[in-house]
């Protein structure tokens, strides 16, 4: 990368939002809606400066991809605040645009003038809101994807952007209460104005950034989680298993986990319990190791950042002797944190949904499977961001939070990835058999079902689940049906594995004589989800989502134009090396596209 040409990208960008930050400095103010979106400007203007200069620091040291990827999106920052100063000045000379031919008219009316240039101003402020947001989501994927960089200039650097943003929130402190805090004495100053006071109308800057970022923090200390969570295990590291206790839970309609809260707990239910089974063909020692793995990674998860959420530990389960003298580990419950203002009442397996889309009619609508499924993408990047693999992507391995915030704003995260019952490490062993479970065998890729399976399981294997869960969303049809009768739930064909069951007959000749025998037809069952994908999801969903949905379907297919080149043997693959391309290449071509979907 020529570094003149990125110096001078980074000072237009600076240059550019320095002065956005001074008119929404004005804007502050004016009424209370205009004063609310000039701190979010600036709130965010701030975050991406962080980010920017910490990328201009550590740009030695970046893979090839990661450093043109950077590039090109300072470009596309620079273009759009470019477009927003040129609308700002436009505000600023009270002119409003009339028709395509671009004629101008002068207000007249100073009361009239006045409300214009304050709606003029919001709408003007809603659009660096939105653009600014559209290249956070284009650029925090791949941000994020750079601090697995073994590289210690990245350790270095965050470790001085920490201690800058320390001693910048202690002067904030100090000034904000009339003091100097080079001697701890009062500001030399004829005439001493008192401290501003923040209400909940004008938040402090500490509390906006929360108030603004729904409990995210900052990009530089998530970054500097992510390196916490991908460091080597030290075997010094305080446990993550909890005392045993008991508790009260309550189930999640169609999902292996479980709501939870302690009986003196006034809280609600504020844990979520997933569990990891101990079978006899699993070594316990690695199955425990693998628990104790993820717990220390996903302490720094953060919900709304990352789709996945915050574990606090886990409890090991054991089965005792009548005589209570001899006990052994049977499974592991891994305690999450429900996420931040969320009505546990209000949560649902996305099983749930589509089950309801399929038997009560209750589709959802357009705007929400297209943020179901985002959010649902994202959070699978972010778990191969946290270098592992999850081995169980399903609807009822993921949660969804039916709350009015989340369709309001796009920063209100309601989409949540659990169900680790499989997961492991991205270069831990693989286990090479699975199991012949139909309703499981749908979520996976045909080289990874039944007994004997034929490859070690990669991050393809991951997409491949992922694109069959979009094409269910997309659809708003369950693959699965149940039976509205008492007891444990059993699955069932929904519609469309009936349609596959008539076409496998058709085109094979053969029939599946029962659900047993599913995974035998693993290839088949791949390639009719592939057509049908083409002639019926482009009709619900429109040509950009069906191409991000048949890229997960065919990403371990040869052809595969994003993938195609790591799809080959065991031996040549390599975890560290072709794991971050693949992270790369699922960030711009699925992640991405699904983003550039506006509705």
């Amino acid at each position: 990368m020529d570094p003149i040409t990125v110096f001078a990208i980074l000072e237009n960008c600076y240059k550019y939002g320095e002065w956005i930050v001074v008119f929404c400095e004005s804007c502050k103010h004016a009424d209370q809606e205009l004063a609310d979106r000039a701190r979010k400007v600036e709130s965010v203007w701030i975050r991406m400066k962080e980010q920017a200069q910490f990328m201009e620091r550590i740009e030695p040291v970046m893979k090839p991809e990661l450093r043109y990827d950077f590039k090109e999106s300072l470009k596309v920052l620079e273009r759009k605040l470019s477009v927003a100063n040129a609308n700002i000045q436009a505000v600023q000379q009270h002119e409003i645009a009339l028709g395509p031919g671009g004629k101008k008219k002068i207000f007249q009316f100073q009361r009239w003038a006045r409300k214009g240039k304050f709606a003029w101003e919001k709408e003007t402020l809603d659009e660096i809101i939105t653009d600014l947001d559209d290249w956070r989501d284009r650029f925090d994927p791949t941000w994020y994807l750079t601090m697995l960089n073994a590289n210690p200039k990245i350790d270095e650097e965050l470790r001085k952007a920490g201690l800058q943003a320390s001693h910048q929130a202690h002067h904030a402190r100090s000034a904000s209460r009339g003091v100097d805090s080079r001697d701890g004495s009062f500001p030399p100053s004829p005439t001493r104005t008192p401290p501003p006071s923040y209400s909940s109308e004008t938040p402090s800057p500490r509390g906006l950034q929360r108030n603004l970022s729904w409990d995210v923090p900052t990009p530089l200390a998530l970054a500097g989680g992510i390196r916490e969570a991908v460091r080597p295990k030290d075997s010094t590291n305080a446990s993550v298993f909890l005392a045993e206790r008991e508790m009260e839970t309550l189930s999640i309609p169609y999902s292996s986990a479980k709501l939870a809260k302690f009986p003196t707990s006034r809280s609600g239910m504020s844990m979520i319990l997933v569990k990891v089974d101990i079978s006899n063909g699993v070594s316990k020692a690695d199955k425990t190791e693998d628990v104790r793995d993820l717990a220390r990674r996903l302490k720094n998860a953060n919900p709304y950042a990352f789709g996945l959420l915050k574990c606090t530990g886990a409890i090991k389960i054991f089965h005792r002797s009548p005589e209570r003298r001899e006990k052994w580990l049977t499974g592991i419950d891994i305690v999450f944190e429900t996420p931040k203002n969320t009505d546990a009442r209000q949560m649902h397996s996305l099983r749930e949904l589509l089950v309801k889309a399929n038997q009560a009619g209750e589709e959802l609508t357009l705007t929400r499977r297209v943020q179901v499924a985002k959010e649902l993408t994202q959070a699978v990047n972010y778990v191969h961001t946290f270098d592992f693999v999850h081995k169980n992507i399903c609807p009822e391995s993921v949660l969804v939070v039916d709350n009015d915030d989340a369709l309001t704003s796009r920063r209100r995260r309601s989409t949540f990835l659990v169900g680790f019952e499989c997961f492991r490490s991205s270069d831990g062993n693989t286990v090479m058999r699975s199991d012949t479970a139909w309703e499981r065998n749908i979520y996976r890729h045909p080289s990874r079902q039944g007994f004997n399976v034929t490859e070690k399981y990669r991050m393809q294997h991951d997409i491949y689940s992922l694109g069959v869960c979009l094409f269910e969303i997309g659809l708003c049809e369950s693959l699965l049906t149940f039976a509205d009768v008492p007891g444990p739930l059993k699955p069932e064909f929904g519609p469309i594995i009936q349609e596959f069951l008539e076409w496998y007959t058709k085109t094979t000749g053969r029939e599946l004589s029962n659900a047993y025998q599913f995974h035998t037809a693993g290839p088949k069952f791949k390639e009719f989800l592939i057509e049908y994908a083409k002639t019926r999801l482009p009709k619900k969903m429109g040509e950009r989502y069906t191409q991000v949905v048949l890229s997960c379907l065919t990403c371990l297919d040869e052809g595969n134009d994003s993938f195609g080149d790591l799809a080959g043997d065991d031996d040549e693959y390599d975890d560290e090396e072709d794991g971050s391309t693949i992270g790369f290449r699922f960030i711009k071509q699925i992640l991405t596209k699904l983003n550039e979907i506006k509705l």
